[in-house]
């Protein structure tokens, strides 16, 4: 029995080269820009308590 296999032509093989060259640039800028931002971050401390009296009691009314 013969198959007949589509094979791509050569506009398509350098079209899916091409995504594929630019899908591994797009994966190594990232890994890159990734690494270069460590330590630049900074964390400051958010203060929770907005003038709320922890001591008062809470009353449910969802029921």
């Amino acid at each position: 029995m013969n198959m007949m296999r589509k094979h791509l032509k050569p506009p398509g093989i350098l079209l899916a080269l091409f995504f594929s060259l630019a899908l591994v640039a797009l994966f190594v800028k990232l890994n890159i820009t990734k690494i270069d931002n460590t330590g630049v971050d900074t964390v400051t401390k958010v203060s929770l308590n907005h003038g709320v009296d922890l001591k008062k009691p809470i009353i449910d009314i969802s029921g």
